[in-house]
């Protein structure tokens, strides 16, 4: 056989090799084809949901952002205000500590020549020029002022002496500090006064303006603790004193006592 018969041939025989796809093959890859179609367009939609919802939360966060940067210019704002109202309460605490001084030394000037005797009963029928006349003789005093007034403010209040100066004042203050010092454990009493009823110690002091009584409670604390050794009024002022031999602390203000207890 010639070689162009040969060729012949063989071409037959590849087209017999040659299989045709059967129907279900066709669907099946059709199918496939769809389905990837369809999966293709659903990842699309998916995406393109996804990058919707990057672009709201991107705008989203840059409107976070932007209410951040409010609030921190508020915060701050209110941080300054805060500051020129606190500078503004601390100028108004020192100028009322600076007034209260004032008034306080004023009506020390006031009270320079008044006693105040406390514990003394209350009476309906009570004479307190008597009362007083009956203080003085115990005390050791032959007589009292001529021109002193004497009242009761209030009932169970102190008995109040007003002198015309402070040498009347300061006799009665002498006598009761010899008193006491000679009848030690025996101060003068209401059951040497002769009152009815449990015995009381009586006090007799110079009257406080009422910032100087503050003071002199916030005082009688710090000896108290422990912090000072000594505390007392004298002249309408407050003292202080740490120790024995250590020099006198004049308390003006309850500022100056809490700066004492901080040491």
């Amino acid at each position: 056989m010639d070689n162009q018969g040969q060729e012949d041939s063989k071409n037959v025989n590849m087209r017999k090799n040659i299989r045709k796809k059967n129907p279900d093959e066709q669907q099946m890859a059709d199918l496939k084809q769809d389905l990837l179609i369809q999966f293709k367009k659903m990842m699309m939609e998916e995406i393109a949901v996804i990058k919707e919802q990057n672009t709201k939360i991107l705008e989203s966060n840059a409107e976070i952002k932007t209410q951040l940067e409010l609030i921190d210019t508020n915060y701050k704002k209110i941080c300054n205000r805060l500051q020129r109202i606190e500078t503004k309460y601390e100028a108004a605490v020192d100028r009322i500590g600076q007034l209260e001084i004032q008034l306080n030394t004023l009506q020390k000037q006031t009270l320079k020549n008044t006693i105040e005797i406390r514990n003394i009963p209350h009476d309906e029928k009570e004479d307190v020029q008597n009362i007083v006349t009956n203080i003085y003789r115990n005390l050791g005093i032959l007589q009292m002022e001529d021109n002193a007034k004497v009242r009761r403010g209030r009932k169970n209040g102190p008995i109040v002496i007003e002198y015309q100066d402070t040498k009347g004042k300061d006799i009665l203050l002498k006598a009761v500090r010899k008193y006491n010092s000679d009848n030690k454990g025996k101060p003068l009493s209401t059951n040497i006064m002769g009152f009815p009823g449990a015995s009381s110690r009586i006090y007799i002091s110079e009257a406080l303006a009422p910032m100087s009584k503050q003071i002199l409670a916030a005082a009688r604390e710090l000896v108290k603790n422990g912090s000072y050794k000594y505390c007392w009024a004298s002249k309408g002022n407050i003292l202080l004193r740490k120790q024995e031999g250590q020099p006198a602390i004049v308390i003006k203000s309850l500022r100056q006592i809490m700066d004492l207890a901080s040491e």
